[in-house]
């Protein structure tokens, strides 16, 4: 009989147990949360993530980020940012609770539900376009969960070079939700706003180079590596992304820029030119250092063997004799006006 009590006990706690997590994992009454996520907790929620046609206000934010807390003592819950854990706390008080650490749920009150969050990002797929480029696409997305760390990927299109042609850049970056709920709710599109951000600083360094520097360029490498750093040193982006989008960037890299396909024909056709003006210019050199080489000897020939040839008694006609020797014709010197002199005779 009491063995049958205590199975018919363990089955109703076990009941109890499955019922929570079914209500957590809807994210009613209890709330199961995704590793390293964030859940907005509402007074009413929108489920198509359209925050202007309905949806109630922010009532609590809880989190399931190892070493971190959230600090909620501004009473403006845009102000609400994630910590590190002090030292000698080894986890959040909330998780420090028997449900949580046995069932893994907290509970977040009668009413009150997860909200439906827009997440818009743009994802590399794997298709391709004619031109064997990867698509860009718009992954805008629903979840019940925002995750406190993530990348985009910031797209910049028609960027002018210093050859007035355009380029594409793409910056994938690394983010940290310190103010979670500023990061969803204080702009509608944030990765439009960081784009934004972003096209202001590179475009001036963009406008100072031409196209082929960042296409194959022998500095192409350092080139792209300084836009990155422009971005990454500028305190006022980061102060900015951190007061307007509650987000920290944590790291930055940088794709080949891209080029419409006339765009790129162009720049072919510029590459050409220029390398066969260099090859002119070489060739032209080239020419030039020869006939400077002529000169200089023909200057030697006189300076050692003609000058002090001349300067010799009887020489100017044993020489003119060789050449009539040699050459078989009369050799002959013009002094004024006056007769021509033969010497060494005719042939």
């Amino acid at each position: 009989m009491f063995g049958a009590i205590i199975f018919i006990l363990f089955l109703i706690i076990l009941g109890i147990a499955v019922g929570i997590r079914s209500f957590g994992r809807i994210g009613r009454l209890w709330l199961i949360t995704s590793a390293n996520a964030l859940a907005l907790i509402v007074s009413d929620d929108k489920e198509d993530g359209k925050t202007t046609q309905g949806g109630g206000a922010i009532v609590d934010l809880r989190h399931a980020i190892p070493g971190k807390f959230i600090d909620k003592t501004d009473p403006d819950p845009m102000n609400w940012e994630v910590k590190d854990l002090p030292d000698g706390m080894e986890v959040d008080p909330r998780h420090d609770k028997l449900l949580y650490k046995l069932l893994g749920v907290e509970w977040i009150s009668l009413f009150p539900s997860v909200r439906t969050n827009s997440d818009v990002h743009l994802r590399f797929s794997n298709k391709r376009d004619a031109d064997g480029n990867r698509v860009v696409e718009n992954s805008d997305q629903l979840p019940k969960f925002i995750y406190y760390s993530g990348d985009l990927v910031a797209n910049l299109e028609g960027l002018e070079t210093k050859d007035q042609l355009k380029l594409g850049f793409r910056f994938n970056l690394i983010f940290e939700r310190v103010f979670p709920i500023r990061s969803v709710l204080r702009v509608s599109n944030p990765l439009a706003y960081l784009e934004g951000m972003i096209e202001s600083i590179v475009s001036n360094i963009v406008g100072g180079n031409n196209a082929a520097d960042y296409r194959g360029g022998a500095n192409s490498g350092k080139l792209k590596q300084d836009l990155v750093d422009a971005i990454m040193k500028n305190d006022a982006f980061h102060a900015e992304a951190l007061e307007q989008l509650g987000l920290k960037i944590k790291s930055m890299s940088m794709l080949s820029p891209t080029m419409d396909p006339k765009q790129e024909a162009i720049l072919e056709l510029q590459v050409q030119a220029e390398a066969q003006a260099r090859v002119r210019i070489t060739n032209a050199e080239a020419e030039k250092k020869e006939k400077m080489l002529l000169n200089d000897a023909a200057a030697d020939l006189y300076t050692r063997v003609t000058e002090p040839t001349m300067k010799l008694a009887n020489e100017p006609a044993n020489r003119w004799a060789t050449a009539h020797e040699k050459n078989g014709v009369a050799t002959t010197v013009v002094y004024g006006s006056g007769a021509l002199p033969v010497v060494g005779g005719t042939k």
